[in-house]
């Protein structure tokens, strides 16, 4: 009579997916005057190819500026010069998390909860997006090709960790079911 054992091979498991809450950066939330988005646009694409912060959009006449949290100041007062009567500025570091999601398989894992196309055709480095993660909205970026940033408020963050803790898991996400302290 033939063996029938089923011999079965626990396979290595390597994380392909990778959820990390960064150390907090400044956040501040840019809002251009009416009719005065043009010239805002313009100032802060020259600030932010000095290579001091972080530019992103936020939809329109709006944008994200990210520098280390011990810039904070300094980053507040270069756009209030800069920016002087044409827009306003919100520091919303402490309103706002970031949670960045990375690995191989990190576009699949942000699949399984969002309705966007993150075809790197259509959804390029740099892009980033006003959008929703299960049922919690989310400004996402792609910042490397296989890293995304996502800033949530400070209040839904800990519902948006668990979600996609849930999402990468079975790419071998390895993070905290819980939302960690903040670093």
């Amino acid at each position: 009579m033939p063996d029938m054992t089923v011999k079965t091979a626990r396979p290595t498991f390597e994380s392909r997916v990778t959820l990390r809450l960064p150390e907090a950066p400044a956040i501040l939330y840019i809002l251009a005057s009416r009719g005065k988005c043009d010239s805002v646009a313009e100032k802060l694409g020259k600030m932010a190819a000095a290579g001091r912060f972080i530019l992103r959009p936020a939809g329109p006449d709006k944008w994200l500026a990210l520098a280390p949290a011990a810039e904070a100041s300094w980053l507040m007062a270069e756009l209030r010069k800069a920016l002087a009567d044409t827009a306003s500025l919100l520091d919303q570091s402490d309103g706002r998390v970031l949670i960045e999601l990375s690995g191989r398989e990190a576009r699949e894992a942000l699949a399984k909860g969002t309705g966007m196309d993150l075809d790197p055709s259509i959804f390029p480095i740099g892009r980033a997006a006003i959008t929703s993660f299960g049922h919690v909205t989310v400004h996402l970026t792609r910042a490397a090709a296989d890293s995304y940033a996502l800033i949530v408020t400070r209040s839904y963050a800990e519902a948006l960790w668990e979600t996609l803790v849930e999402a990468a898991r079975e790419f071998g996400c390895d993070g905290p079911s819980t939302l960690p302290d903040k670093p």
